[in-house]
C-alpha cells in the first residue's frame, strides 16, 4: 500500500471462520474470498478458538514461503474471536470448499507425500463430508482417527487440539457412534484433513479437526 509522508501504513485484516485451531496456527476459511487458509501466528494464543468461531488478525508485512502449504498466511497477532457462525451460513461456506467425493486426498491414496514433489500447485488442507463411520482409537502410534473414504478405511493421526483436550482418558477400545458423541460432545459430520510440516522428507496426512453439525 502506498502512503504519503507521515502517514502510517495500515496492514489489511484477515477475517476467518475457524475450522481447526492450534496454539499458534489455525485452519479456517477467509470470509472475504471463501478460500481455505492456514494462519501462522507469532506467539501462542491463550484462548483456544472453537470450530465455527469467527476471528480476526492483522496480516503480517512479511509472508512465509511454504510450498507444502500454499494456503499459509502469516499474521502479526494471534487470531482474536469476534463471534460465531451457525446453521445454513456455515453449510454454504463449507460446501464451497468440500473435497469432491471419490477423489483421493491430495491426489494420492498414500498416507504421506514426498516433500520434494510439493511445489505449491496442490492444496494442503481439505474438508470432507462424512455421514457415519468415524472412529477414534489409541494404538502404539498414538491417537488415531479412522473413517471411510473412496471405498476404503483411512487411518490417520488425530491432531484436533480441542477434541484431544476432551479426551482426558485414553479409550481402551475404539470410540464411534454414540460412544464417540458422548466423549467429545457431538457426532462428527465433517473432517478437516491437512498435510503436516515436512518430516524426514515427507508430509503426512493428519486429521486436524472434527466438525459438528453447524
Amino acid at each position: 500500500m502506498l502512503v504519503g509522508p507521515g502517514t502510517a501504513t495500515v496492514q489489511p485484516a484477515l477475517d476467518v471462520l475457524v475450522l481447526a485451531a492450534g496454539r499458534r496456527s489455525c485452519v479456517g476459511i477467509d470470509l472475504r474470498s471463501g478460500a481455505l487458509v492456514r494462519t501462522h501466528e507469532p506467539r501462542s494464543n491463550g484462548d483456544l478458538l472453537r470450530p465455527f468461531d469467527t476471528a480476526r488478525a492483522t496480516i503480517a508485512r512479511t509472508q512465509i514461503d511454504r510450498p507444502e502449504q500454499p494456503e499459509a498466511i502469516a499474521v502479526e497477532t494471534p487470531l482474536a474471536r469476534t463471534g460465531s457462525m451457525f446453521g445454513w451460513r456455515v453449510d454454504r461456506v463449507l460446501r464451497n470448499v468440500s473435497h469432491p467425493e471419490h477423489k483421493p486426498l491430495f491426489g494420492s491414496a498414500s498416507p504421506a507425500l514426498p516433500f520434494w514433489t510439493l511445489d505449491g500447485d496442490r492444496p494442503s488442507v481439505s474438508v470432507l463430508a462424512v455421514n457415519s463411520g468415524v472412529s477414534v482409537c489409541v494404538d502404539a502410534r498414538g491417537v488415531r482417527c479412522r473413517f471411510p473414504w473412496n471405498n476404503a478405511t483411512v487411518d490417520l493421526p488425530l491432531e484436533d487440539t480441542s477434541v484431544l483436550a476432551m479426551l482426558d482418558w485414553l479409550p481402551d477400545s475404539p470410540l464411534h457412534g454414540m460412544r464417540l458423541a458422548r466423549a467429545i460432545g457431538f457426532q462428527p459430520k465433517r473432517l478437516v484433513v491437512a498435510l503436516s510440516r515436512p518430516f524426514q522428507g515427507y508430509c503426512y496426512k493428519v486429521v486436524a479437526g472434527l466438525l459438528p453439525s453447524p
